[in-house]
């Protein structure tokens, strides 16, 4: 048995490669907590794929993105994709980077993954995970992902491995070396700014496609249940995002009010709405009653963004009257 001492990262949820990532950071960096807040994102509107009585169905949903591939970039060295067609022993191949002390990043296909997980022989769904150790023992590897009590560590059999990694078409399995000596700093106040705007253009550009966002008629009870669950998920992630911009303005500036408004308490009003509607989608789920509940939230979530919109324009106008604190790296 070969384990990595990598622990999940569970200060908040944002995504799955986003805990991956800081789990790594938090392994191999001293860097203050206030790193895993300092950080921007963007909407972005995703294409999603349902599956409705094996009717292929393709939908618009929002969901908030940090560039999480460009921090991956950034503190790791030595990355190479596995060749799945002339690597005949995955599982060998695994554990050779494990021994090396490698950090194994599987794409896999949902279904065959954790049993813990929503999708779990119920939904196709592709994604990275993290490998953190094996145990020929009881042929298992240790994984890091998102399950029923969120982002923790699970076991997954040697044949799900080999599964779920040969059904992934879209995401590749990778290994990389941490690279110890990478500069990772926190955003000076002047690039906060820059990624605010950032920011506000992205939620310009899903008010304008509003109209093609989770618009699905017509689907089966059990269809429109999957898109709940879908919806559960990317409400729980913005409301988490609202939490970690109110931690974020509340440490990092001297006073975080512009104008008598304190950004950082607007913000954990706002999560908690969010929460409001991520609750919404749990009760609709757990009492079978999804079909007329999607536009309900669909317009709860597109207000909250117009005040998510406005509070950071107020940011973006007005930043001059906020002074950062003098934070040690």
């Amino acid at each position: 048995m070969k384990k990595l001492e990598i622990v999940p990262f569970r200060k908040f949820w944002q995504d799955c490669f986003n805990c991956i990532v800081y789990s790594i950071i938090d392994y191999a960096f001293h860097v203050p907590d206030l790193y895993y807040y300092n950080n921007m994102y963007k909407y972005l509107v995703i294409d999603h794929t349902l599956y409705d009585h094996e009717k292929e169905l393709h939908y618009n949903s929002i969901v908030p993105w940090t560039d999480n591939q460009s921090i991956f970039n950034k503190i790791t060295k030595n990355n190479e994709v596995l060749d799945k067609e002339n690597q005949k022993d995955v599982i060998q191949y695994i554990k050779d980077n494990i021994d090396k002390n490698r950090i194994v990043l599987p794409g896999v296909d949902l279904y065959y993954w954790i049993k813990a997980g929503l999708h779990y022989h119920h939904n196709h769904f592709e994604h990275f995970s993290l490998i953190i150790g094996y145990d020929d023992d009881t042929e298992e590897v240790i994984v890091l992902d998102t399950g029923d009590d969120m982002f923790a560590e699970f076991r997954v059999e040697y044949c799900d491995v080999i599964e779920a990694i040969s059904h992934a078409k879209e995401i590749p399995t990778v290994t990389a070396d941490i690279d110890y000596e990478a500069d990772i700093k926190l955003f000076t106040k002047e690039e906060l700014v820059e990624c605010a705007k950032v920011l506000v253009k992205s939620i310009d550009k899903v008010i304008r496609l509003k109209d093609d966002i989770w618009n699905l008629d017509g689907l089966s009870d059990e269809a429109y249940y999957e898109l709940m669950s879908i919806l559960q998920t990317h409400t729980f992630s913005m409301q988490n995002r609202a939490k970690i911009d109110a931690y974020m303005f509340k440490n990092t500036f001297e006073d975080d009010r512009i104008n008598g408004i304190s950004l950082g308490d607007t913000l954990t009003e706002l999560a908690t709405k969010f929460g409001n509607i991520k609750m919404r989608c749990v009760k609709s789920l757990y009492r079978k009653e999804t079909i007329n509940e999607v536009p309900v939230v669909k317009e709860g979530v597109l207000e909250l963004m117009e005040e998510t919109r406005k509070l950071w324009n107020l940011f973006i106008e007005n930043n001059d009257q906020l002074t950062m604190k003098c934070i040690e790296e």
